[in-house]
């Protein structure tokens, strides 16, 4: 049977992996009003691999186009009634103290069960509504790009932890521009700690940021003139509205039909629930990695052990001094893991069997091409090396001026960026995390090639054509 990719993303425990199968994607009915369709999710050395049937997929698409994208508004005002809703929960769940340890990492399940479905089902109504909307602007004779259709999909009634941690350094170093002096502004940076330190924790396998983080960051901005400081708050303070005048000036600009109108609305719906869920995941895992330490000390077992049990498992656990042997050593044979689910059944292989099971699952196809094509997102033509990242541990072969070639991209890329000259990816949209970045940082970029991982190897060359959204394979620079 023929899978496709849903999600692929580094730094997953198995925990939160399981924990996404059996809570998240078990609302897959009540979300879709459809079974689950067949899915699997494979975790090897922390990368989290998530893969649906094609066959499920098309019945989905199907399923979508049929019920729900002629009637674009109608299912906008149902969705978004029903995040508002999970939204307010989990902001409940992960706000409130708790007793136990056993208590916060229930919470954290809590929260996963009422997110984790909506990335991966988003991305399908994305796709679905990608595809319409481009349908209509060329029926329609509407000249529109990739840019103003990111504009006009992106978020202005919302700032991410990232940006108000941004704005409220900037406000600390212009308070203390003058002195500069640490016991100055040692309790500001103290409470900023205390406020900020999850905000990088999109994955639950790093440590939340330091004081000497934050203060590492501050006289980096001291270095900085204090014009330059109050340009960058007011521009940070300013973003939303610039993004609303934005808008309007393209509103303006083109004579959208109601059709088309309805369709941005879920665009920019679907590039403001990413946002609000990745701020959600970072507090998740802030609140896991630190019941995590304070259960592992306590039993006396390595931490990354604690993320291969299962929720069943660290309940019956949480109160005790130690784990029993025979579980301890179950544990650490708990290696490459697949779970797998289909509407509702599950199971869950380790190790040899994980690679047994997939062998049967997924048929191994021979994919060869000297061209990949792909949407293109920051314009450039240029040739180059590749450097195919799967995940963190693979930064360190990144040299200057390679070509970046990913599944996708997270906040964790961020300092490999500088160094790449371009970036294509196999998933991905106008509005995903590559492109997003590629605008920002103003490189030349490619997403949603489908193929990419698959058919291009370290140090390949390859001409990238980001005018047409076009790579070749090449033999030499």
């Amino acid at each position: 049977m023929k899978f496709e990719v849903g999600q692929d993303r580094v730094q997953v425990h198995f925990l939160v992996a399981y924990a996404d199968v059996i809570f998240g994607f078990k609302r897959f009915e009540e979300f879709f009003g459809l079974p689950l369709i067949e899915a699997m999710v494979k975790v090897s050395e922390e990368r989290y691999t998530s893969l649906f049937s094609i066959k499920g997929l098309n019945d989905l698409f199907l399923f979508i186009e049929n019920n729900i994208i002629q009637r674009p508004d109608r299912f906008y005002e149902k969705v978004r009634k029903k995040f508002d809703n999970d939204h307010q929960k989990t902001i409940k769940v992960l706000s409130k103290k708790y007793d136990n340890n056993w208590q916060e990492i229930n919470a954290v399940l809590l929260a996963i069960k009422y997110i984790s479905i909506y990335l991966p089902a988003l991305r399908y109504f994305e796709v679905v509504a990608n595809r319409h909307l481009k349908d209509s602007f060329s029926k329609n004779n509407v000249k529109i790009s990739n840019e103003e259709i990111f504009i006009l999909s992106s978020v202005d009634s919302y700032s991410t932890l990232a940006v108000k941690e941004k704005i409220d350094l900037l406000k600390i170093a212009l308070k203390h521009y003058q002195s500069k002096k640490r016991e100055a502004y040692l309790e500001d940076i103290k409470n900023h700690t205390n406020k900020y330190s999850y905000i990088e924790l999109h994955v639950s396998t790093r440590d939340p940021l330091t004081f000497l983080d934050f203060e590492k960051r501050l006289k980096e901005l001291f270095k900085k003139s204090k014009i330059e400081l109050h340009l960058q708050l007011q521009e940070l303070e300013n973003r939303n509205i610039k993004i609303k005048n934005q808008k309007k000036r393209i509103l303006e600009k083109y004579r959208f039909n109601n059709f088309e109108k309805d369709i941005l609305k879920i665009l920019e719906f679907i590039s403001e629930t990413k946002v609000k869920i990745t701020d959600h995941i970072c507090l998740l895992n802030f609140k896991l990695i630190s019941a995590a330490k304070k259960l592992s000390k306590q039993w006396g077992i390595q931490e990354k052990l604690f993320y291969l049990m299962f929720p069943d498992e660290i309940k019956k656990y949480a109160k005790k001094q130690k784990l029993d042997k025979k579980l301890t050593d179950l544990i650490k044979g708990r290696k490459n893991a697949v779970i797998w689910a289909r509407g509702d059944k599950l199971k869950v292989f380790f190790g040899k069997q994980a690679n047994i099971f997939l062998k049967k699952k997924i048929t191994q196809e021979k994919i060869e091409a000297n061209e990949i094509s792909g949407t293109p997102i920051f314009r450039g033509v240029l040739k180059g090396k590749v450097k195919i990242v799967k995940s963190i541990k693979d930064f360190p072969k990144v040299k200057k001026g390679d070509i970046l070639v990913s599944s996708d991209t997270t906040p964790d890329f961020v300092p490999i960026f500088n160094k790449v000259s371009a970036i294509i990816t196999d998933e991905g949209g106008v509005i995903c995390h590559a492109a997003i970045v590629a605008r920002e940082m103003k490189i030349p970029c490619v997403v949603g090639t489908k193929i990419a991982t698959k058919i291009l190897k370290d140090n390949d060359i390859v001409e990238l054509n980001a005018e047409k959204g076009i790579i070749k394979k090449i033999k030499k620079l």
